[in-house]
């Protein structure tokens, strides 16, 4: 689908902007990215994803502990 827009400004010609296609990526398309890449495939389109910063990762890390000993705690595992 093509879409395409019209711009004019006072005392000059229209300009036409007209738009690529819409591409929607498939998992196939996803899969075929590098693993090294950090992204995702959300309703057909690829998002990149930041990497998690320090604090993340803290959180992280914290919330793994706790949960650990809680399921040691209460011998679920």
């Amino acid at each position: 689908m093509m879409r395409s827009a019209t711009i004019t400004t006072a005392g000059e010609a229209p300009i036409v902007a007209t738009t690529q296609p819409v591409v929607r990526l498939t998992y196939e398309d996803y899969r075929a990215t590098p693993e090294d890449e950090r992204c995702e495939l959300l309703d057909g389109d690829l998002i990149m994803v930041a990497a998690p910063n320090l604090k993340h990762q803290r959180v992280q890390f914290r919330l793994g502990r706790e949960l650990g000993n809680f399921i040691v705690e209460h011998d679920l595992g």
